[in-house]
C-alpha cells in the first residue's frame, strides 16, 4: 500500500492507493526521468491510482497490513504476526501468558489520552505483554 500526497497547500490530503507492481528501472524500460536535472529511479511502481496526484518532490510513505495476535504452538501462547495476507503467525515472543490471563492486552486512546472503542478515534494504542516465567523468583 502506498499513501501519498501533494505538494500545494489546496491539495495536501493522503490518498491511499494499492501497489500493482513494482521492479527495477532496467526491467522498466526507464533509464532517466526528465525531471529539472536527469535522474535514474532507485524502483519503478505501478499503483491502482492516477500518479498525477504525486507532484515531484511531494511525499510518499509505503505501509502494508499486519495483524498481531496471540496463538499456540507445542501447548504454550506466541504473540505473532500475519503480515499481508499471509495465513499463519510469523513467531515474534512469548511464551506468553495464557489470553486468561492477559498475557496480552491492548488499550486504545483518543487524543486526549482518553480509552475509545471507535477505531476512527484510536491515536495511542498501550500493548502490555505478560510472558511465562522461566524459573520462581523470592520477588513473587
Amino acid at each position: 500500500m502506498f499513501a501519498a500526497a501533494g505538494s500545494g497547500a489546496a491539495d495536501d490530503t493522503w490518498r491511499v492507493v494499492d501497489l500493482e507492481a513494482s521492479w527495477s528501472p532496467g526491467v522498466a524500460g526507464m533509464n532517466t526521468c526528465s525531471w529539472t536535472v536527469a535522474q535514474v529511479p532507485d524502483i519503478v511502481v505501478r499503483v491502482s491510482h492516477d500518479s498525477d496526484i504525486v507532484n515531484v518532490g511531494g511525499a510518499v510513505r509505503a505501509f502494508r497490513r499486519v495483524q498481531y495476535g496471540m496463538y499456540q504452538d507445542g501447548g504454550r501462547w506466541w504473540l505473532g504476526r500475519k503480515v499481508g495476507g499471509a495465513a499463519n503467525y510469523e513467531k515474534l515472543t512469548g511464551p506468553l501468558l495464557a489470553p486468561a490471563s492477559g498475557g496480552l492486552d491492548l488499550n486504545y486512546y483518543d487524543v486526549n489520552g482518553a480509552a475509545t472503542a471507535v477505531p476512527a478515534n484510536v491515536r495511542t494504542i498501550e500493548i502490555i505483554i505478560r510472558a511465562e516465567s522461566f524459573g520462581t523468583s523470592r520477588f513473587g
